[in-house]
């Protein structure tokens, strides 16, 4: 990023800025369906999943589609991921359930932090996620706010 950029962003000098491309929307497209948000996944009480946090090195798959609101027939949903009682600084990927997992975070948190970031993740094998641990033990909370049919 060069001086008049970074000027016009209102970024400080020497700053990084990292983009990740997830997908794109194309002419054919599908139907977004906006709803209120739902809690999907809480891995603190077992809500959607195990009732224990990611560990390190972790990816646990976890079945989105025809469960809080999301139809069986989506094909992409779109989240808030947060991070909760993280014991190390680290960051989470979601990818497509079945599909190989991308070099890239979704999420980055720090030690002990709440961090929550919105996501539209495309769904995989049964209408499924798969969420990577980078680091230490981290709870995941997993809401729902919208969801793509085609």
């Amino acid at each position: 990023v060069g001086a008049a950029e970074r000027a016009q962003a209102d970024l400080p000098a020497g700053a990084d800025v990292l983009v990740d491309v997830m997908g794109s929307f194309g002419s054919s497209g599908g139907q977004v369906t906006t709803v209120a948000p739902v809690r999907s996944v809480d891995t603190r009480d077992g809500t959607g999943t195990e009732q224990r946090p990611l560990g390190a090195g972790e990816s646990r798959p976890l079945t989105l589609a025809g469960r809080a609101g999301v139809p069986a027939n989506a094909t992409a949903v779109i989240v808030n991921l947060t991070a909760v009682n993280s014991t190390a600084g680290g960051f989470f990927t979601a990818f497509p359930q079945g599909a190989p997992q991308p070099n890239v975070s979704n999420l980055n948190f720090f030690l002990g932090q709440t961090v929550p970031n919105l996501a539209m993740l495309k769904l995989g094998d049964a209408g499924g996620i798969e969420v990577f641990n980078d680091r230490g033990t981290t709870d995941l909370l997993i809401d729902v706010m919208g969801y793509v049919t085609t």
